[in-house]
């Protein structure tokens, strides 16, 4: 058994002198494990070094069991929400820009353009969802904990500062433990899209086959992250 981490895929991502050592390594290794947060980061760093594409591919083919981010504490809680925040938002943020600056000129009484190129650029970071999803059952008891009063991890202040949250307008009667199952729906929701899509486009049209290509991909993102989250729960 061996956990790999950021480096060392890196180096293997951009085939660095270290990289035969550590492909050597990994082949040798029976069992290959990583830490959600350490899948996060990578997809981070190599988003950064443009290389995020080669980076997903090398994560989905060494076959990788992806370990929980264990929360015991609300410093755990807070420093593996901070990296998969920042996670989504650059790479949500990115793709809104890049769908905004595609359609802005477009009126609605014209026809758009392809919307393919985009979200073949962006969809692969469907893979940032993975730790998060992989850890949601461990996140969500150990809000609980928190949250419970006969629980030994009861925190009262923080049971009471999310409590006062939960009531903003802003938070449309939703409790913290449901925003994060958005997170979990999302990458079925972009399936939806997709299958909506489809049925919008003309299958002689060229962005048809694109479109499809992009279907594929969600779909075996979706199929990771359903497998990942029931084998951590079985």
């Amino acid at each position: 058994m061996i956990a790999v981490d950021t480096s060392a895929l890196m180096a293997i991502v951009l085939d660095e002198p270290e990289a035969d050592a550590c492909i050597a390594a990994l082949e040798a290794a029976d069992d290959i494990l990583i830490s959600a947060g350490t899948v996060a980061e990578a997809l981070i760093v190599s988003a950064r070094r443009d290389v995020s594409r080669e980076m997903t591919k090398i994560i989905d083919e060494l076959g990788l069991e992806i370990v929980s981010v264990i929360i015991q504490s609300i410093e755990d809680m807070y420093n593996s929400g901070q990296v998969l925040l920042h996670s989504f938002s650059e790479v949500n943020y990115s793709f809104f820009s890049s769908l905004h600056s595609l359609l802005s000129p477009f009126s609605s009484a014209s026809t758009p353009p392809p919307v393919s190129p985009v979200l073949v650029s962006h969809f692969p970071y469907l893979s940032l969802y993975t730790p998060f999803i992989t850890s949601f059952n461990t996140t969500v008891t150990a809000l609980t904990n928190m949250l419970s009063p006969s629980s030994p991890s009861y925190n009262q202040p923080f049971a009471s500062f999310i409590t006062a949250q939960e009531t903003d307008p802003r938070c449309r009667k939703l409790k913290l433990r449901d925003w994060f199952l958005t997170i979990v729906q999302r990458c079925p929701r972009y399936l939806l899209l997709l299958k909506d899509l489809l049925q919008c486009t003309d299958p002689e049209d060229t962005e048809y086959e694109q479109l499809t290509a992009v279907h594929t991909l969600v779909s075996k993102s979706i199929s990771i992250h359903l497998y990942s989250f029931s084998t951590r729960d079985s």
